[in-house]
């Protein structure tokens, strides 16, 4: 399995970004990486975006970065959520669509690049860890208590959901990632 090869031995904390991503460039697209303690902050414009992930060998992304095969709109990853009782938005619904064509454009171009560019779920995340969706004060103390400072208090949602991208991530390199892998896509949390 691609998960199990060994490039994910060599990748280092300090080596992960997440990114919550924004439909467009009139959004605000959440970053989240590790500086001694997690920086956090706000881009919106996708120059931004590639240029905060030079750094970086492990790109953590909320938005689908694939499409379903056929015109079900749903992806393998995505009935496996359904399996799951995990609630999302489907790639053909309103806003995803633009988010969808935005995030695949991304990654490519962070892929040509050599990046490591994978989707992440938060919402996942938050619910496989009895945590409310939008209830930030319970979502900072869950990064707390996992060890995770953060420099400072995060102003909006899309900063705790790249905090949640980067901490996938974390758990991906420990091993303790969740992983729903299907043909048409890969999701993460």
């Amino acid at each position: 399995m691609y998960f199990e090869s060994t490039w994910i031995k060599e990748i280092k904390p300090q080596e992960v970004i997440g990114i919550d991503l924004s439909a467009s460039e009139l959004g605000k697209t959440g970053f989240a990486f590790l500086d001694g303690e997690v920086e956090l902050g706000i881009v919106r414009k996708d120059d931004e975006i590639l240029e905060l992930c030079k750094g970086f060998k492990l790109i953590l992304i909320d938005a689908p970065l694939s499409l379903p095969i056929g015109n079900s709109g749903l992806r393998e990853c995505d009935r496996m959520l359904n399996k799951l009782g995990i609630r999302f938005f489907p790639i053909n619904f309103g806003g995803m669509k633009k988010l969808t064509q935005r995030g695949i454009f991304i990654k490519n171009i962070l892929e040509t690049q050599g990046k490591l560019v994978f989707e992440v779920y938060p919402g996942a995340l938050y619910d496989n860890f009895k945590i409310p969706r939008k209830d930030k004060k319970a979502i900072a103390e869950f990064f707390s208590s996992r060890g995770l400072r953060l420099k400072r208090e995060a102003k909006f949602q899309d900063e705790l959901d790249a905090v949640a991208c980067f901490y996938i991530g974390i758990r991906l390199l420990e091993g303790s990632a969740n992983i729903l892998e299907g043909r048409d896509g890969v999701l993460i949390f």
